[in-house]
């Protein structure tokens, strides 16, 4: 069985190029915005890090005014 000789139009070409054309921006918008996920990801664990510490920081502060009244 042989298939029927498919001769594209112009218009034809024209449709799936603009459809190839949309995927493309659609793909690199999904880039984009995985990039800045990961960069928000990377930026709240040096943020909750950080916290961590002030955290430590504010527990060991308050022991020692805590013992100082002692």
């Amino acid at each position: 069985m042989s298939l029927p000789n498919f001769q594209p139009s112009t218009a034809d070409i024209q449709a799936l190029q603009n459809v190839f054309d949309k995927l493309g921006r659609r793909r690199r918008n999904l880039q984009t915005t995985a990039n800045t996920l990961t960069l928000i990801n990377r930026e709240s664990a040096q943020l909750h890090d950080k916290t961590e510490k002030l955290n430590e920081f504010a527990e060991t502060l308050a022991n020692l005014i805590r013992n100082n009244g002692k």
